[in-house]
């Protein structure tokens, strides 16, 4: 698994890169946005929200059309580690 380090504020997080072999490249920063936004909302930290911000893009981004990661994707896929 690929990894993107980044230094906020002198912390340092490591987010981890999602990768699939057949991705629909419009719509990810969206769909990142909103989920790392109400994870904010709810964890007030930064480095979980990019964390399921990513999580929730990757498995949107498989799909075709307007992608959704319904709360049993999501779970599923951070119970694979991915």
């Amino acid at each position: 698994m690929r990894t993107l380090a980044l230094d906020i504020g002198g912390t340092e997080f490591t987010i981890a890169l999602f990768e699939g072999d057949r991705m629909v490249r419009h719509g990810a920063g969206d769909r990142f946005s909103a989920a790392a936004s109400v994870a904010l909302a709810a964890t007030g930290s930064v480095h979980e929200p990019a964390q399921f911000g990513n999580l929730v893009a990757s498995i949107a981004i498989l799909k075709r059309g307007t992608g959704t990661a319904s709360p049993a994707e999501v779970r599923e896929a951070a119970g694979r580690g991915i």
